[in-house]
C-alpha cells in the first residue's frame, strides 16, 4: 500500500497514479510490467478479423467475438449479448455479472457493478461504471462513465486482477 503525497489516499501497491486524484506516484506497476515482459504469463491476441485469400479479389470476412482471458484456465467469451457486466456476484441483491470476478477477487476490491463491456458492431467498448477502485486499461485509469474502445491485446486491471482482451474466430 502506498499513500498519495497530494491527497493522502492509501492506494494499492504498485499503482502508477493515485486512484482518487490521479497524481503520479513515480512508481511503476511492477506486476503489469512483468506481464508485458513475460508473454508466458498471459496468452496475447489472435489474428485480425479479416482473412485474405491468396487471390486479391476475394476476401472472406470471418465473424469474430471478444474474449477476456483471466489466465489459461479461466476465460470469458463475449458472445450472445450486447452488454457484459464485470463485477462480483451478490445473489441477494440480484447482481449476477456475466464476467464474475468473485472467486478471483480475494481482497474484494471489485465493485458488484464495476465495469461494462458493450459490443457495437465489430467493436467492443469498456466503461467504468463509477466503481470505487476504478478500472485501468493498459496501465491508465479510465474516467468513470467514459466508453473506451478495446483493441486486441489490451490489458484491463480491476484491483489486482488482470484480464487480456482479444478477438477470436466464432466457432
Amino acid at each position: 500500500m502506498t499513500e498519495c503525497p497530494i491527497c493522502g489516499r492509501t492506494n494499492l501497491g504498485g499503482v502508477m497514479c493515485c486512484e482518487l486524484c490521479g497524481a503520479k506516484s513515480g512508481q511503476k506497476d511492477e506486476h503489469f510490467e512483468s506481464i508485458l515482459r513475460n508473454p508466458g504469463l498471459i496468452k496475447f491476441p489472435h489474428p485480425p478479423s479479416t482473412v485474405t485469400s491468396p487471390h486479391p479479389a476475394i476476401r472472406t470476412q470471418v465473424e469474430m467475438i471478444g474474449r477476456l482471458a483471466l489466465n489459461d484456465e479461466h476465460q470469458f467469451v463475449l458472445d450472445g449479448k450486447e452488454e457484459f457486466l464485470i463485477g462480483r456476484a451478490d445473489r441477494l441483491a440480484g447482481i449476477v455479472p456475466e464476467i464474475d470476478l468473485t472467486d478471483a477477487d480475494k481482497e474484494m476490491v471489485t465493485s458488484r457493478r464495476h465495469a461494462c463491456i458493450t459490443k457495437k458492431g465489430d467493436s467492443y467498448i469498456i466503461e467504468d461504471l463509477g466503481s470505487t477502485n476504478f478500472t485501468y486499461l493498459n496501465g491508465k485509469m479510465l474516467s468513470p462513465k467514459t466508453p473506451t474502445k478495446l483493441d486486441d491485446g489490451d490489458v484491463i486491471r480491476i484491483g489486482k486482477i488482470y484480464l487480456v482482451f482479444s478477438k477470436v474466430k466464432k466457432n
